[in-house]
C-alpha cells in the first residue's frame, strides 16, 4: 500500500466531495499524530489518530491505527455497511494496540484517540473514540458531531442527571483530571465509542473539519469557522491555514496539530442521495 497520503495528503475526491490534510509536529519532540485519506469507488475515507502523550509509544499506536484502516479499507468489499465496517475496525484496533509489546516482550502500554469517517457518495458515516473532533458547518451554523470522551464530559452528564452537585462539578472540572480520556484505542475494551445513528447528507455549501485537540485548544470556534469560509474552495489551503494559525496563536507549547478539511464538489443531480 502506498502511504504517501499520510500526514500531508493532497486534494482527493470521490465525485461528491474533496478532502485534504495538513499536519505539523508543533513544539513537541515527536510526531504522535497520524492521518490519511483514501478513495475507493464512490467512498472517501478520512482517518485521524492522535497518540497519547501520557502513554509510551503513542506514535506507534496512532500510525498502526491509520495504516491498518487504510489497508483494510482498500480490501473492504462493501458487503457490510460503512458504519458497521468502521465500528468493527475500531474495536479490532483497540485490541491490537492493547496487546502491543516492546522489543523485550513487555506490554507497550500504547494509546491513541481515533476518528474516522466514510463519505459513501454524499452520505457521512463516522466513528469516534477519544477527544479528536468532527466539526460540521451546515446552514450557516457550526455543529460538533462528536463528543469528547474525557472526565469533563462524564462530569457534565452526571450533573445533568442530578447525580452530582453543581459545587462538585465546578470543583472537579477545574482539577487536573478534567481532560483525562475515558475512552481510547488500547484500553482493551472500549468504554465509549460514538457513531452516527443514521447517515448525514453532505451537500453543497456544507463544510467539514476533522481535527485533533491541537486545533481546538488553540483556535476558537469562531476562528475555525472564519478560516473554513475564507477558503471554501481549496481544501489544501484551508487545512494548511488552520494548522498554521493554530501554531501562530500558541504560546510556544503547541501540540502536534492536524486538520483534515472536506468540501462538497458540485453535485450531480442524478447521483446525490437525499434522506
Amino acid at each position: 500500500m502506498d502511504y504517501s497520503n499520510l500526514f500531508g495528503a493532497k486534494n482527493i475526491e470521490n465525485g461528491f466531495a474533496k478532502a485534504a490534510c495538513h499536519s505539523i509536529i508543533g513544539h513537541r519532540e515527536y510526531q504522535q499524530d497520524c492521518a490519511g485519506l483514501a478513495v475507493k469507488g464512490d467512498c472517501l475515507l478520512a482517518v485521524l489518530s492522535d497518540g497519547m502523550g501520557g502513554l509510551s509509544a503513542g506514535e506507534v499506536a496512532s500510525r498502526h491505527a491509520v495504516e491498518t484502516l487504510l489497508r483494510d479499507f482498500e480490501q473492504w468489499g462493501g458487503q457490510e455497511r460503512p458504519g458497521a465496517f468502521l465500528v468493527r475496525e475500531t474495536r479490532m484496533l483497540d485490541q491490537q494496540i492493547h496487546l502491543m509489546e516492546d522489543g523485550e516482550g513487555k506490554p507497550l502500554h500504547a494509546g491513541a484517540t481515533f476518528i474516522a469517517l466514510i463519505l459513501e457518495g454524499n452520505l457521512l458515516h463516522f466513528v469516534s473514540v477519544g477527544d479528536s473532533r468532527i466539526y460540521f458547518f451546515h446552514g450557516g451554523r457550526m455543529y460538533q458531531l462528536t463528543r469528547d470522551h474525557n472526565y469533563m464530559t462524564e462530569l457534565l452528564e452526571s450533573l445533568k442527571k442530578g447525580e452530582i452537585t453543581q459545587d462538585y462539578y465546578e470543583q472537579e472540572s477545574k482539577g487536573k483530571r478534567a481532560e483525562a480520556l475515558t475512552s481510547y484505542l488500547g484500553m482493551g475494551g472500549l468504554k465509549r465509542l460514538d457513531v452516527n445513528a443514521s447517515p448525514i447528507p453532505f451537500q453543497e455549501d456544507d463544510l467539514m473539519l476533522v481535527c485533533c485537540d491541537g486545533i481546538y485548544r488553540s483556535l476558537s470556534e469562531e476562528q475555525i469557522v472564519a478560516l473554513l469560509l475564507d477558503n471554501a474552495i481549496d481544501t489544501e489551503v484551508t487545512a494548511t491555514r488552520l494548522v498554521n494559525e493554530a501554531l501562530r496563536m500558541s504560546t510556544g507549547h503547541q501540540d502536534n496539530t492536524t486538520a483534515i478539511v472536506l468540501h462538497p464538489v458540485k453535485p450531480d443531480p442524478e447521483k446525490t442521495v437525499e434522506i
